[in-house]
């Protein structure tokens, strides 16, 4: 395992990035500079699709400060193509027993 820098120019070597799940579990103030880096070399460059279960206003509080929580959304969103599904989770529904 290298540096972050390596790793993240590993990463970008795809012209498309996908991350999932963002939301599941809040970043401490290293884990948001990472992601930050991350996004912020990406930007212009590749193409990334990143999912949540989380609103815009919920993904502010996953960052260790609201600076980089705003820097990290304001990159991709300036060019993003928003999907937002307001639906019921499809594993969800799919295990849930009926109760009689």
């Amino acid at each position: 395992m290298g540096t972050v820098r390596t790793e993240i120019r590993s990463v970008l070597r795809n012209d498309l990035v996908i991350i999932s799940e963002v939301g599941y579990q809040a970043m401490n103030q290293i884990a948001s500079d990472h992601f930050f880096q991350l996004i912020s070399n990406a930007y212009e460059n590749r193409s990334l699709i990143i999912t949540s279960n989380l609103g815009f206003a919920e993904l502010g509080t996953l960052f260790a400060s609201s600076s980089t929580a705003s820097a990290v959304l304001d990159r991709p969103l300036n060019y993003a193509h928003v999907f937002p599904i307001k639906r019921e989770s499809y594993r969800i529904r799919t295990r849930m027993v009926p109760l009689l």
